[in-house]
């Protein structure tokens, strides 16, 4: 598991939805948890590492929806912003056949399962909230088609082969 994930560049995405969408290949630790992997003696170690293990096995993509702490905004409009990009991805992964987890629910799908995580942070909760989630729900479900599906690591035998895996080394430092 890493922490890599790289920014998916759509302007309207941030213009008129007020979000930014994330995507890796790997299975990322979710931004909130990692202040706890920060101290190795931290009590709540053991517990996160046992529930990313088991999430592994169990759920090829994971989905994580955050926001930009702080600001002018009130939590129930942080909260409701990230539960409306939460539903309408989750839409748009079942309009291009698959469930929450990644998993194909159609024999017509490219893969059997999208392995790796997105995550999507909401910058402007007021933007996402004013806007219609059917809206939101369409232009996931583009970015979806386009462009998460065809660079996600598949987990099915239809999966890249003879690519390698992406590397967990620093850039500019010896092994």
């Amino acid at each position: 598991m890493s922490n890599r994930v790289s920014a998916i560049r759509d302007q309207k995405a941030v213009n008129d939805f007020g979000y930014r969408i994330y995507y890796s290949p790997d299975h990322c630790f979710h931004p909130w948890d990692l202040a706890n992997y920060m101290f190795p003696e931290h009590a709540l170690n053991d517990k996160y590492m046992a529930l990313y293990r088991t999430k592994k096995e169990t759920e090829p993509l994971w989905v994580q929806v955050t926001d930009v702490a702080g600001g002018d905004y009130k939590a129930v409009v942080r909260s409701y912003s990230r539960s409306m990009c939460k539903r309408a991805l989750f839409k748009a992964l079942e309009r291009n056949r698959y469930t929450q987890t990644g998993k194909s629910s159609s024999d017509q799908t490219l893969c059997e399962s999208l392995q790796g995580t997105i995550r999507i942070t909401v910058a402007s909760p007021l933007k996402t909230v004013n806007c219609k989630e059917s809206k939101l729900a369409a232009h996931l479900e583009e970015i979806v088609r386009t462009r998460i599906i065809p660079n996600i690591r598949q987990g099915s035998s239809n999966s890249r082969k003879g690519e390698p895996e992406p590397s967990t080394a620093i850039p500019g430092k010896r092994n």
